[in-house]
C-alpha cells in the first residue's frame, strides 16, 4: 500500500504544483518540482525497504503460517500466549466436564 499511496499524492503533489502555484498564469520555479520529486523518490525507498527488510509469509497451511524475518520478542509472546491459552481451556475443559457428569442422568 506504501508504493501506490505514495504514487497518488506524488501525483497530485505534482498536479498541485504545476496548477496550483502558477494562478498568475507563469509556470511554477523549477524548484517546486522537487517536492513531487522527492515524494516519488521516498515512497519507493520505503516501499523497497519494507519488501525485502519487513516480515513476509513464507507459507500458508492448514494449520501453520510460516513468516520471515520474525523478531524475536513476537515469538515470544505467541509462546506465552499459546501456553495460557492452553492452561485456560484444560480449566474450563475440567469445569465443564465435571457439571455434564453431574447431569448426566445413565
Amino acid at each position: 500500500m506504501v508504493v501506490p499511496l505514495g504514487l497518488a499524492f506524488t501525483f497530485v503533489a505534482l498536479f498541485a504544483v504545476i496548477f496550483g502555484l502558477s494562478g498568475d498564469r507563469t509556470p511554477a520555479p523549477a524548484w517546486t518540482l522537487l517536492i513531487p520529486f522527492a515524494m516519488l523518490v521516498g515512497s519507493l525507498a520505503l516501499g523497497a525497504r519494507l519488501q525485502f527488510r519487513g516480515t513476509r509469509v513464507i507459507e500458508i497451511g492448514k494449520e501453520t503460517i510460516t513468516f520471515d524475518q520474525v523478531a524475536l520478542a513476537f515469538i515470544e509472546a505467541v509462546e506465552v500466549g499459546r501456553r495460557e491459552y492452553e492452561q485456560q481451556m484444560k480449566q474450563w475443559l475440567g469445569r465443564h466436564s465435571r457439571t455434564s457428569n453431574l447431569t448426566d442422568p445413565s
